[in-house]
């Protein structure tokens, strides 16, 4: 975890953070995540007319931290990135709920999954479906694409 850095006696934010951001090779996205996560407004940061300017205590810090600020956006940005990997698996339709939007369902790897459908008249056991997790709850996956028109047949 970083550590904010230490107060110091206010002084006045001067330092254009687009500016800082061209000088340091960054993208101003990156340093206002940064600025977000780690600097205090109004100590290390002003808004001025719409523009972010930053204390000159607060740009000595950021240099001089920057090599570990890149390590915990990195390990931050790797965590969004597993959190992210909601692509759609292949189902086999196991089960036909009495619930008309539910369905339960088995990977390729054997367990056992609830899906959320529009309406499970149409679906059979056997039939393959694609889903992805974002359910409720760890197990519940939501459909992608249309539900079948006909019974047993896209």
């Amino acid at each position: 975890m970083i550590e904010t850095r230490p107060a110091l006696p206010d002084e006045e934010a001067t330092v254009y953070e687009g500016d800082l951001a061209d000088e340091m090779g960054l993208s101003r996205e990156s340093l206002r995540d940064v600025r977000i996560k780690v600097l205090i407004k109004d100590r290390d940061w002003q808004k001025k007319k719409n523009r972010v300017f930053l204390t000159e205590s607060a740009v000595a810090w950021l240099k001089k931290e920057w090599g570990a600020l890149e390590a915990f956006a990195a390990s931050e940005a790797s965590g969004e990135a597993l959190a992210k990997q909601d692509d759609p698996v292949t189902l086999t339709v196991h089960c036909i709920a009495r619930n008309p939007k539910i369905l339960d369902a088995r990977k390729k790897d054997g367990g056992l999954v609830r899906v959320q459908v529009r309406d499970n008249r149409n679906f059979m056991q056997g039939m393959e479906i694609t889903a992805k997790p974002g359910g409720e709850f760890p197990d519940v996956y939501v459909q992608e694409g249309r539900c079948p028109r006909w019974r047993g047949r896209w």
